[in-house]
Formats: C-alpha cells, structure tokens, sequence
C-alpha cells in the first residue's frame, strides 16, 4: 500500500473517531453496505448509490472512494455518491469457487457544519453472480414456504389489548373470500423469492451485520426460466383469475361483481382485477417489477425523503376549522368518501401477520415482504406497521409483469358500498322478502355477530355490515350508508305497492337499479361539478365499448384522496332545528365508533354535515388524522400523511414530473419551473429542501400543494387524473344512467330530479328543513327550506308502473311475451337460438347439430353461447374445402373458415353482439 493511500485511510479513521464527531451529525446507514449484482452488468452502469444521514446544513455532502486505486474500475459522484463500472464486471473481477466475483472497497462521505468537516466511513461489497446462481435454491425454498405460512389470522386471539391502530387499518384492509387466491399466490411468489435470497447470503457465509442489498439483481437472471416456471406457478395463477370471475354474459341487470358489463373485455371493471395505469409503474429494481422506492433503511437508486419526514415537514396539522374559500358543506367531503368506496379497495397483501411482530429499528428485518413500515422521522425506534397492498399474480414465467395492485371492489358506481361485490354478500345482506335490505327495528344497519367481529366490536358499539368492509370507519360514513340502504328500502315498498305482481327478485333488482342511477345523477351533476368545475366532465355522448372503466392507481392511491384535506377537526351534532345536541365530536373520537348512532341514531350526525363547510384543498389535514389516526386508549395513533406517501411508493407511483408531462404541462428542471402551478413560494421552498428536483415529489404531496384550477377545487394534475378517471367510469360502463335504454325516457326524467336533500327528506327522522344543494352549506343566499317544498320535486315511481305483466316486456332478446294466469303471470316465447323463462340464456347451437356435413364432424360451442366451430375429425375430408361457400350460419352469423393442416370445418360468430342488449 502506498503512503498516500495509509495516510488517507489513517486520516478516515480519524475524522470519524476524532472528540467532535457525532452520529447525529453524519451517518452511513451501517458499518459495511453488501450489494448483489448480475455477473454480466456492463460498464457505465450504476452499481449502488449511497446516501449518508446528515443534519441539515446549507453545504452538500462529497464522497471519495478509498483506495484511489479502485478508480481505474470505478467511479463515484462526488456529490450524488452513485458508484459506477468503468470496465465490464467480468474483465477485472474473477470468478470464485462458489459461482460469485466480489469487490471490496471503502467510501468516504464529508460535509462542513460550519468552519468544522465532519466525516463518515462505510465498507462496500459488491457480489456477482453468475447466471442462474438462484436454482439451486428453489426446490427446498417450494418445500419450506407453506400456504398455512401465508394465510392471514387477523382476528386470532383478539383482544381489546391486541386491537391497536396498525390492526384496526389492517381490519380495513383485510382481503375478501373471492381474490383471496390471486393474492395468496402473489405473496408465495414472493416469499419464495425472499427465501432464496437469504439462503444466498447463508451459504455465502456473510456476516449478519450490515445492510445486504439484492435490489440490483435481474430476477430473470438470478434463476433459469424453468426455475421461474417453478417459482411463480404461472398456470396456477391463471386459475385463479378465471376462478373469481363470472363467465356468463347474459343479464338484464349488473352482475354483483361486474363481470360482464363490457361484452367485448368481460372482467373490465370488474372485482379482482388489477388496477389500471396512466403511466407504467416505476419500482426502485433495474426491472422495475416490484421494489418500492423510500424503504426504511434505503441507501440506493432513489434518494427520496423519508415518508414520515415529508408529512412531518410538508403537511400541516389543524386543530381547529379553517375558513374555507368555497361555500361547499361538509357533506361533500362524505359524499367523496363514500362515492370513493363504491369503486376502489387494494386489500392487505397475505403472509402480513408477521408484520404486526417485527420490531421498530433500522435493520432490514423490518422491510421482509410484504412489510413495508414507516419509520418516525425522528425516532428510528417508532414506526407505523404498514403492509404492502395485495398484487396480482405473475401468469407468464418469460414475461414477467410490474407489480399490480389488486380492485377488489367493481369499478362502475353501482351501488357496490351498498350491496356488495359478489353474489354471496349481496344475499347476505338481504331479507328475501319484497326486495328489502335487512335493517334493525331503529332502522339502523345490521350488526355482524359472528364471533370474531364481535370479539372486535365489544366497545365500539358493535360492528355495522353493509357492501363494504369499511362502513365502521368513522360515524358519518356509517350515517350515510344507513341513509341510502333505508332510501332503497322505501323504493321498494314504493315499487310493491305499484305493481303487486313483482316477486322479490323483480323489486330488489329494480331498486338496486334505480339506487344505482341515483348514485350516478347526484355524483355526476351535483357533485363533480363542483370539484372540477362545470366542464371538467365533457357532456355524455354515448356509451363507448372500447374504452376501459378501470380504477387508475393514479387516482385511488394519490388524486382522489385530495379529499382528506377537506374532513374537519371537530364534527357537530345537531338536533331538527340544527341546534347542539352535545359538545362537537373530535375527529379522533369518530373512528370505529358506533356507541353514538346507536344511542342518537344518525340524523344529528348527517345534519351536523349541511351546517357546515369543508376545508380548502391544501396541504393541512385535521390533526386527528396526521396524530390521532385510528387511536387507542394509551396507544399512539397513526399519520394518514405518511400512509398516502408510503401507500404511493408501494404502488410504484412515478414522481411530479412524469404527470406533469402526461396532463400537457412542461417537464420542470428546477422548483422554479412550477411556480405557475405551485405559486406558494414557502411550499416550493420545503419540496426543494425534501425532494432536491421535482422529478422525485411524491405525486399525493404535489397535488396538494399545487393552487386550485379557477372553478376546481384541485389543481391542474389532479384535475387531470380525476377527470379522466371519471370520464371512463361513465363512458365505459353499459349500465350508465343516461344510456339509451337503460331507462325510459320518463324514468330518466324522474331519477334527474333527485338530489341528496330529497334523500334526506325523505329517510331522516323529524327532519323540518334543509338547504336545496346539501353540498352547498347555508347562507343568506342558500338558505334552508322546508322538506314539504323540497320533496314537491322529488322522483315520482308511477314512471316503474307496470300496467300488465308484459308492459316492461320482461322477455329477452327479442323474445315474446304473453300474459297467463288472468294476467297475474306471463310467458316468453323465444326467438331462435335463446331459450330460458326470459329468453335470456343461449341455446346450444350444436343441439340438434348444424355441421352442414354430420358425416365425421362434431360440433364445440364456446362459453359465450353466439360462437360455435363445426370440425371434422378426417383430414381428408377437410382439405382445401371452402365450408361457407354454402352459408351454414344461420341469419345474423358470419361463417369464417377454419380450415388448417390437420382439421377443417367453420365457426359462426353472431354479428354486432352490443345490439342484442
């Protein structure tokens, strides 16, 4: 070793031990950084990227590689510490017994507090590994990682001291019986791969200390495509997800879980598919597949700011209710709420139990999948136990996809929050009488009495069921499910009195059709509006099949949750004449907290919402959310900032910039490229601090802080995502309100008249008056009037007459229909090639069968009913024979030739599909 490369080492030891060194001042993450790359990496690519703790301070932080002489092979940033090749791996590092190249070096990283230089010292490994290193591991990792190891226990052994802020977000979260399988299959997938990581660093005997960083490995690389198939069990995957959908496509209403609705692409839209993307996911590996940016110990790639230190920094808390700029009650606010949950959920990711048991430090052992915690800022011994969202599982071992989230929740607003995704819920829900939803003798929603929830609603007033899991979230948003699953009720009773022969099945299906378009009209003219202004949805101008409905993750993760901005520290109660029934509710006192509606009922609550304004869309939030989220007694509760940023990267949310340019805005260089959308200068002033460059702002932080467009309550990006998601829930769904013949033309005119005063006219106990827009708090402009003037407009349901039992024709397509039974019943004659008690189901086209040539043919219809292939099993007889030179398909079918080297024959497909509905 030369003297200068001694005297710089003894130098290094010394700044770091010398009597005014601190960790507090500068830090490496550990004594030694281990990272794994592919043995194959090129030169100019970047192997690792370090990042040191410092204290503030105005002067940047340098880093030097020691010995110099490792500067013929690497180089290093001396201000962004990104450690590159100089040569290809392979030329310079040889290979070992044991199938790896390593190379070992030390990074010195320094910054001035002041007139003094203060220093840190970390040891770096590089390991690479050949080709295919991984298989050898994979079998005994398929033996060790069980399904028993993945199931989530969430309710096991609860009891009031287990139940704890981190639990109670998880309960939210918690899966459903129908994506359980995608999920489960996604979380093996990954646990098998965290297996053979460890088992790496095991037989590599390296030492335990220290950060070990596998996020620079290729995964097509590390294992063989065999070993993948053996890894990921694509075919298995690929049940799953044919497991959890309906594949029949023939109803005159919504299907439960939204299959269906697009007859060209049945599972868009529906439960368990994957969230969309407005751009592609952007995780932290080199494939960008899975890996989240902003781990808790991260020393790589990305650089971000701590998700904890962002919300403590950039987003403020509000103890009291600040003057907001636009006159829009607090009932808007609930309103997006409870529109949000009709249309999106990502559950917990399974195997999440172990998350709950992992401790609050700076090692890695708190980041294993699918824990994703969040560290305190300024505590690394305090944490919030967040868990990766669930994912949709890998289906092709030779292509492997992005990471995607999983919807378990139907995209369309339908009315799912009130009557569920999936058949077996929605009959849960129902009585089986007269169309009714089952309701408590105070008109309140049911309570779950099976013996976990009601270990965990002992004192809270006991747990409420409805469509979704999170209608115990907060009172309010129970209020306002109580008040629509009574709304349905009182259609029905209406609908009954009407037309006396419906059955049970005609009511319910009618009301929850009706409940429906009421959703849509109120979200749509009463409510969008005034989020993105009068133009922010273009005018409906017809259904469109190839458009996707889909829930964008850019919007349920980041745009729409704008809203938490506009909830309110303290909630009033409000007696009929809107006076105080008690002191104000603090917001913290609201979650999962049933003891008041079932003392008071809701009305107080709902009323307390009109007399009130929202807050602005700002950077602030109600402290009960970034202090008090989910709080227990003696239990510190959450910070919902910090889960929207964490729940962003563990999406794969790309940063500001790269919306910026997908909503028409020009690419931002610097903080003072978005002064025009950002004007605050004091905001652009902490992001520049936090973040460095706009490429990196978390995308929920920058709509925040971005100044509301004129008429909008948001700014210019989440304008953008809002309304592109909105615009393709109405446009892409077949069910839409306004639809051609969803309705009729009188119907549709009545459901146009509704409004949510009208609703709570009608539903609310003792209620005398109310403002015309509830969304509108009162003013001398907007003042209240009574409920007689208001429901002198309200929906009139003679439009649902049926005069005789064929007057709505219940036969299907095209079928006939004729009354019976002294007009009490009816019959459906059908047209060809449907058969069924409405007309509604397909016959087989092969019975009796239509090969025009028996004689050694055989005929295969396909699931969807309008397509059959008729094929002969001689390849003599097939050969270069046209078979629909005769037209065998009957009127409204094309015959296509299928003709190949080993079988022959036609199919008949029915032509324009869409109009048959």
């Amino acid at each position: 070793m030369s003297i200068y490369i001694r005297v710089i080492a003894i130098l290094a030891i010394c700044l770091v031990h010398s009597p005014g060194f601190t960790s507090s001042q500068i830090s490496f993450p550990a004594k030694i950084l281990t990272y794994f790359v592919n043995d194959d990496i090129k030169a100019g690519k970047e192997l690792a990227s370090l990042n040191v703790k410092v204290r503030n301070g105005p002067s940047p932080v340098t880093y030097r590689i020691i010995p110099r002489s490792k500067l013929q092979v690497l180089k290093i940033g001396s201000l962004t510490g990104s450690i590159t090749l100089r040569k290809d791996f392979k030329n310079f590092v040889r290979l070992r017994r044991d199938g790896t190249r390593r190379l070992f070096f030390k990074v010195l990283g320094c910054k001035k507090f002041g007139k003094r230089r203060r220093c840190a010292i970390v040891n770096v490994r590089i390991i690479a590994l050949r080709g295919n290193f991984g298989d050898k591991f994979v079998e005994e990792a398929l033996k060790h990682v069980t399904r028993e190891k993945l199931v989530n226990h969430i309710y096991k052994g609860i009891t009031n001291k287990t139940i704890t802020p981190s639990f109670l977000l998880r309960v939210f979260r918690r899966i459903t019986k129908t994506s359980e399988d995608i999920a489960m299959i996604d979380a093996k997938q990954e646990m098998l791969l965290d297996y053979v990581k460890r088992k790496i660093v095991q037989v590599l005997s390296l030492p335990s200390k220290g950060n070990i960083n596998f996020d620079c490995l290729h995964i097509e690389k590390l294992f063989s495509l065999h070993k993948i198939e053996r890894l990921l069990n694509p075919e298995t995957c690929k049940s799953a997800k044919e497991k959890a959908h309906t594949l029949f496509c023939y109803h005159k209403y919504r299907t439960y879980d939204g299959t269906c609705n697009n007859l060209h692409h049945r599972h868009w839209g529906s439960a368990d598919s994957k969230l969309e993307r407005m751009v592609e996911a952007d995780y932290a590996d080199p494939d960008k597949l899975f890996l989240p940016k902003g781990s808790p110990d991260e020393f790589y790639k990305s650089h971000l700011p701590q998700a904890s230190l962002v919300a403590h920094t950039f987003i403020g808390s509000q103890t009291h209710s600040m003057r907001s700029h636009q006159p829009y009650s607090h009932a808007i606010m609930q309103w997006g709420q409870f529109l949000d949950h009709d249309i999106d959920l990502s559950p917990e990711s399974e195997a999440a139990d172990k998350c709950e048991h992992l401790p609050c430090d700076s090692s890695r052992r708190i980041s294993v999948p699918p824990c994703f915690p969040i560290v305190h800022a300024k505590n690394s011994t305090r944490c919030i136990k967040m868990t990766r969202s669930a994912a949709v599982c890998q289906s092709d071992a030779a292509d492997l996809q992005p990471r995607e989230q999983i919807n378990v929740l139907t995209a369309f607003i339908d009315g799912s929050q009130i009557y569920g995704s999936s058949e077996a819920l929605a009959k849960k829900l129902r009585t089986g009488k007269d169309g009714l939803l089952r309701m408590t003798n105070n008109n309140l929603l049911i309570l779950d009495v099976e013996s976990d929830a009601s270990a965990l609603c002992t004192d809270s007033g006991g747990c409420f069921i409805s469509g979704d899991t999170r209608v115990n979230e907060q009172m309010s948003l129970a209020s306002m499910h109580t008040l629509f699953n009574r709304e349905h009720n009182r259609i029905a009773g209406i609908l009954r009195h009407i037309n006396h022969h419906w059955d049970d099945e005609k009511l319910y299906q009618e009301t929850r059709k009706i409940v429906g378009g009421i959703l849509q009209k109120i979200s749509y003219e009463d409510y969008l509006p005034k989020i993105l202004g009068n133009d922010g949805v273009l005018p409906f101008q017809g259904y469109q099949y190839d458009l996707n409905p889909g829930i964008l993750n850019e919007f349920s993760t980041a745009a729409y949750r704008f809203g938490h901005s506009l909830i309110r520290p303290y909630f009033d109660v409000l007696d009929k004449g809107y006076n105080p029934v008690r002191a104000p509710i603090p917001l913290k006192e609201m979650f999962f907290n049933n003891v008041f509606i079932q003392k008071y009922g809701i009305e107080p609550i709902l009323l307390g919402l009109l007399a009130n304004t929202s807050q602005n869309v700002d950077p602030f939030l109600a402290e009960g959310l970034t202090k008090h989220l989910f709080e227990r007694e003696n239990i510190v509760g959450l910070n919902l900032a910090s889960l929207n940023i964490q729940r962003g990267r563990d999406h794969g949310l790309s940063g500001y910039n790269t919306y910026r340019k997908l909503c028409g805005m020009k690419s931002a260089e610097t903080f003072d490229d978005v002064a025009l959308e950002i004007k605050n200068a004091k905001y652009r002033d902490v992001l520049k601090k936090l973040y460095k460059t706009p490429d990196k702002v978390d995308l929920w932080i920058a709509g925040l802080a971005e100044d509301p467009l004129p008429d909008s309550e948001v700014g210019p990006t989440f304008h953008c995502i809002l309304s592109k998601q909105f615009r393709n829930l109405r446009d892409g769904d077949r069910f839409y309100y306004e639809e051609k013949d969803v309705f009729t033309k009188e119907q549709l005119r009545e459901i146009k008249k509704v409004t949510l005063s009208q609703i709570m006219c009608h539903n609310l106990k003792d209620i005398v008056s109310i403002q015309k827009d509830a969304f509108i708090a009162p003013t001398c402009q907007e003042a209240r009037v009574s409920c007689d003037n208001i429901l002198q407009h309200s929906i009139n349901l003679e439009a649902w007459t049926d005069l005789a039992p064929c007057y709505s024709n219940p036969c299907e397509h095209g079928g006939h229909c004729v009354p019976i039974d002294g007009g009490k019943n009816y019959h459906c004659y059908c047209g060809a090639y449907w058969t069924g008690d409405r007309c509604q189901y397909p016959e087989n086209p092969c019975n009796p069968s239509t090969c025009i040539d028996p004689t050694g043919m055989w005929c295969r219809s396909e699931l969807r009913g309008t397509l059959f292939y008729c094929s002969c099993d001689f390849f003599q007889t097939c050969k270069k024979r046209d078979f629909c030179k005769d037209s065998p398909c009957p009127t409204g079918y094309k015959c296509s030739n299928e003709s190949d080297n080993y079988h022959g024959g036609y199919s008949c497909e029915r032509i324009n599909l869409d109009k048959l509905y």
